[in-house]
């Protein structure tokens, strides 16, 4: 059974690797659930009827697609580019982000970043900017809109090896950078490559990560350090 990877992002901010919506903005019967599920193996994304679990239509993508996330109006999804299967395999993977119409359920555009390859952890700010991370570079890529651009606006390096995955502040302001090979996170600014990333050593094979909510609604803080700790602030 291939591994299909799914997120929950109705009424709710945009999350990464797949979400549902009301069939009303994905061109099914008004009022059911879809789910939409980027299936990594199986190289596309399918559109789900909630109530019955039927496939109800598959968009086919080039080989292993990974990670996703959707803008706020729930328009379009990006797809990042991964192109291999595990972050184990060997090969020069994908450099593209996949544009996918949640109305039309279909592709509409893909975003070329080479030299930017092996497209994996996805994020969206609150003002439907994107970011895409290449693992083989160590870039953080930004789209500032990226239902239109052709290629990245910005990119910052991440500092680290095997950069995999990142959690990205509400503003876009800041995003916290894993390194699977380097065992690192770096806090990373997407808007000002001036400001050096900074970096700290977790543990062995940091992955995934959220930032939690510690002074209010639009302030986040790496989930697990004090609001107080200069370990991951950044002047």
């Amino acid at each position: 059974m291939t591994r299909r990877t799914v997120l929950m992002a109705a009424g709710a901010g945009p999350l990464t690797s797949g979400l549902t919506a009301t069939a009303s903005g994905t061109g099914g019967a008004a009022g059911s659930d879809v789910l939409v599920v980027v299936e990594k193996s199986g190289h596309a994304v399918g559109f789900y009827d909630v109530s019955s679990g039927r496939l109800s239509r598959r968009v086919a993508l080039p080989q292993y697609p990974h990670e996703m996330v959707v803008d706020s109006r729930r328009r379009y999804a990006y797809v990042g580019h991964y192109g291999v299967r595990m972050s184990a395999s060997v090969g020069e993977g994908g450099s593209a982000v996949f544009v996918i119409d949640l109305a039309e359920r279909s592709l509409v555009r893909t975003i070329d970043t080479r030299p930017f390859n092996r497209i994996h952890g996805m994020g969206i700010d609150d003002r439907d900017r994107l970011y895409a991370l290449s693992e083989e570079k160590a870039v953080l890529l930004g789209f500032d809109t990226p239902a239109t651009d052709q290629a990245p606006t910005r990119a910052v390096p991440a500092h680290g090896l095997k950069t995999h995955l990142f959690a990205l502040s509400r503003d876009g302001e800041r995003a916290f950078v894993t390194g699977l090979l380097s065992h690192t996170v770096s806090l990373v600014r997407p808007h000002d490559a001036s400001v050096p990333p900074l970096v700290v050593t977790p543990g062995q094979l940091p992955e995934s990560s959220c930032l939690a909510v510690t002074r209010g609604p639009c302030t986040s803080e790496p989930a697990g350090v004090p609001p107080s700790s200069p370990s991951m602030r950044a002047p």
